[in-house]
Order: structure tokens, then C-alpha cells, then sequence
């Protein structure tokens, strides 16, 4: 499975947790649809979470990653359609329970696409980008690094003020 990565202001906005939508996009008896012919990477999910929550899923499969833009509660008439499918896939021998073994290994899988997608995304203008690319030229390091350096130093400040000041 590849690493997913979410929208996590359009996940706030309907109430949905990022494990929720990795357990959803995990479990075999999902209904993908693609979105547009013309935009062949965007699919559409109406799944149901381990906690019986039924959600609507929609992401772009990118050549490095899956990511997540768009997660809310299915509407009623996506509810009926994953029922009857999944009712029509269980009659025809094709959606089994998953035994403990496998409801473990999915577990997993989430947890691991979780912790791959938890990060920093930060948004800059382009004048504020090439500034910190030249910054980091300076000192000879990876943008990534000096921003991770920055931002350790300002979360340890106040803390080192605030032990100083105890004394």
C-alpha cells in the first residue's frame, strides 16, 4: 500500500479522524469509482470504518503517494448502494469476513500509513522559499534540516526561559 497523506483542514471540517480514512481506504469491502474519465487519477470511495461509520473518501493516486483531499459521512443513498453491493459481493462468495489474523495485519497497516503520514507541510511564497533555500545554502544543509533546527530552537526557548527563570 502506498504512504497516504490527508487534508487534514477538509478532515476537521466534516468531523473525520485520519485513522477513520485509513481504516475505510484498508478494508476490502469498499466501492471505488473513478471521478472524471478526463482526470484519470481521482477516485471516489464509499466505505465503511471497523467502527461502523460509513464515509465517502476521495483522493488522487499519485505516483509516490495516495492523497486524501476530500472525507465526510456518506449520504444515505451511498449507504444503500455499499449495502446492496456488499450484500450482492457476499451472495456471490466474494466478501468474506476477515479472520482475526487479517483484522490485525489491516491494524497494522494503518498504524504504519499513519505514522508515514504525519508531518510538517508548511506553505510559503515563493520569495520566502528561495530565501530559505538560500539560507540554507549558506550553511550548507538541507532545507528541511534548517527549518527542523529553527523550529526545535523556538520550542526549546521558552521552556530554557522559563527553567532560567525559576533559579
Amino acid at each position: 500500500m502506498k504512504p497516504i497523506r490527508v487534508h487534514y483542514g477538509n478532515l476537521a471540517k466534516h468531523g473525520v479522524q485520519p485513522e477513520e480514512v485509513l481504516n475505510c481506504l484498508a478494508r476490502p469491502s469498499t466501492i471505488r469509482t473513478r471521478v472524471r474519465k478526463r482526470v484519470p487519477r481521482i477516485y471516489r470511495v464509499i466505505g465503511q470504518t471497523s467502527g461502523g461509520r460509513f464515509l465517502e473518501v476521495m483522493y488522487e493516486d499519485r505516483i509516490d503517494d495516495l492523497f486524501v483531499f476530500h472525507a465526510m459521512d456518506a449520504r444515505p443513498n451511498q449507504i444503500r448502494l455499499f449495502r446492496r453491493r456488499s450484500e450482492e459481493l457476499e451472495a456471490a462468495g466474494y466478501l468474506e469476513e476477515p479472520s482475526q489474523r487479517e483484522k490485525k495485519e489491516l491494524e497494522a497497516s494503518a498504524t504504519l500509513a499513519l505514522l508515514q503520514m504525519s508531518g510538517l507541510h508548511l506553505k510559503l511564497t515563493r520569495k520566502e522559499y528561495e530565501k530559505l533555500v538560500e539560507l540554507a545554502t549558506q550553511v550548507d544543509v538541507p532545507v528541511e534540516t534548517l527549518a527542523k533546527k529553527w523550529i526545535r530552537a523556538k520550542l526549546r526557548a521558552p521552556a530554557e526561559h522559563q527553567a532560567n527563570s525559576k533559579r
